[in-house]
């Protein structure tokens, strides 16, 4: 409990200081956010500056010291940027928030995703820089998802598995309280245009359904990002005159990263870019020092993409560059329908219907649904839940028209999100269809200019919520006698492997997923390695 509690705090100083000194260095303090909006950014430009460290350096504990140095020298020159003016009771229910998300760490034992390839890939980042053609350890790894980059870069080498609970419990905790900021110590909250009621609603599903660290994965704080993103687009763009261009940069930003979590996120980061061009003069925009940063980003992207996997856009086919000697065409391809074969059910498929047949033409529907339609009435169950309660506290301004402006743009990112899903419908992947079914029904009843909140009804259904996902992790904590050692937990269900060394010609490297680095699970006898410069490169004979 002690290092969960001690990683926290030191991680949560670490990325609002990187917040603080990117909004004043790039934005020239121009942005007033408070501690939690900071934070969020912060861990975002972390998360950026991580991946591009990782082209020259390893990201481990030697990296992580200097950024903590570098942020207690901020710190003593900048000491009145860290001020905080917060009430008691404002503090006490923050502290509360931060008390309910270390029980969400501490019964997280381990995550189910430590055996497929996120704590090898974690792990090979925290021991070497960028291995050129490292697909070929494993055919995930060219999926290079820059949460799990920032996952090797915020955490000690030596709690691994402890501190990828602690950084998803961070971003929980900032976007719960980053609404519950808006919603409950907002003093504006009686401003013409507030948009608390699709905010409660997110608060709603957030305690509800995320109650499990452990199942986060890479999916999970995509989902907190969009929710922050719905937030900031919100409080900053619509209705607004005279918007800066940083809100745009921020914008851009937001959902880049989002699509470098996951490319299943893309349709946020194509409608943030259709908003760019509608709304703001490209002139202006190319002319706005800022632009440096974003193509810093993307250059960084595009070349860790081409590097490890030879694709632009991993496992996209045609992205694939064949002249690269190191490009996964082939494995991308396979990977792409062996993922959506697998997604549609095929496993439990009982007909006589060919996996290239029974993909197409919605002939996997039926059996989809079968086996999987107790877990979308969950999810369907948590979004009535959601929406109900945000109708018992807020009141109908029965005169009002719904607003159509956010209804249209849900509706764009519910279709173009379903298409994507069509490909490869996993409902734990798409919870954000959920967010986005929500916020229509409560634009489409609820009146956004006559707010008016039920304060005690809030309060009563937040204990409710509260106490459901705390008896739950609870009793989690109670049936492991109170232990939390990750390490300890995966050797007695004997998940764990001991890393198995393998050698081409002078590459060594490791058959396993965590305890030695390079890993993979792939055999590379029927490859080729050499070394130019400082950089190891595994590529086809």
């Amino acid at each position: 409990m002690n290092i969960i509690i001690l990683h926290f705090l030191l991680f949560l100083f670490l990325i609002y200081s990187n917040g603080k000194i990117y909004f004043k260095y790039i934005h020239n303090n121009n942005i007033n956010l408070n501690f939690f909006e900071t934070s969020l950014f912060g861990l975002i430009i972390t998360g950026f500056i991580a991946q591009i460290f990782n082209f020259i350096i390893p990201l481990n504990n030697y990296i992580l010291y200097l950024n903590i140095l570098i942020c207690l020298l901020f710190l003593f020159n900048n000491f009145n940027y860290y001020k905080l003016e917060i009430k008691k009771i404002e503090f006490f229910f923050y502290l509360f928030v931060f008390i309910f998300t270390v029980i969400l760490i501490y019964g997280s034992p381990f995550s189910d995703d430590l055996n497929h390839y996120h704590a090898s890939y974690i792990s090979n980042i925290d021991n070497s820089k960028l291995i050129i053609g490292s697909n070929f350890l494993h055919h995930h790894y060219g999926l290079s998802s820059i949460w799990l980059i920032l996952h090797s870069y915020l955490n000690f080498n030596t709690s691994l598995l402890q501190d990828i609970h602690v950084l998803n419990g961070i971003i929980f905790f900032l976007v719960l309280c980053v609404l519950f900021k808006k919603i409950l110590f907002n003093s504006n909250l009686k401003n013409k245009l507030n948009f608390t009621p699709i905010f409660t609603f997110l608060i709603f599903f957030l305690i509800l359904k995320y109650s499990r660290l452990k199942e986060f994965g890479i999916d999970r704080p995509g989902f907190l990002i969009i929710i922050f993103t719905i937030y900031y687009f919100l409080n900053n763009f619509f209705y607004k005159k005279n918007i800066q261009i940083f809100h745009f940069i921020n914008l851009f930003i937001l959902t880049f990263f989002l699509f470098s979590i996951k490319i299943i996120f893309l349709p946020f980061l194509i409608l943030s870019l259709i908003y760019f061009i509608y709304e703001i003069k490209l002139k202006l925009l190319f002319t706005s020092k800022e632009i440096l940063i974003i193509l810093i980003f993307g250059l960084s992207f595009a070349l860790k993409n081409i590097l490890i996997s030879g694709c632009l856009i991993y496992p996209i086919e045609i992205t694939c560059i064949e002249v690269l000697q190191w490009n996964s065409k082939e494995i991308a391809s396979n990977l792409s329908f062996g993922a959506e074969v697998v997604n549609k059910s095929y496993n439990t498929y009982q007909g006589n219907l060919s996996p290239i047949v029974y993909i197409k033409n919605m002939n996997w529907i039926e059996n989809w649904y079968l086996t999987n339609y107790k877990q979308l009435l969950d999810y369907i169950l948590v979004l009535l839940v959601s929406c109900f309660f945000t109708f018992i506290i807020f009141k109908k301004n029965k005169s009002a028209k719904y607003d159509k402006k956010i209804i249209i743009l849900s509706l764009i990112l519910l279709m173009l999100s379903l298409f994507i899903a069509s490909k490869t419908p996993v409902i734990r992947m798409f919870h954000h269809v959920f967010y986005l079914i929500g916020i229509i029904l409560i634009t489409f009843f609820l009146n956004f200019s006559s707010i008016n909140l039920k304060k005690n009804y809030f309060i009563i259904l937040l204990i409710i919520c509260f106490s459901f996902t705390l008896n739950k992790n609870v009793n989690r904590i109670i049936k492991s006698n109170y232990k939390n050692d990750p390490i300890s937990h995966i050797k007695e269900i004997n998940w764990y492997q001991t890393p198995k060394k393998r050698n081409l010609d002078g590459f060594i490297y490791y058959d396993g997923w965590i305890d030695a680095s390079p890993l993979g699970n792939e055999n590379l006898d029927k490859l080729n390695y050499t070394k130019k410069f400082t950089f190891d490169i595994i590529y086809k004979k």
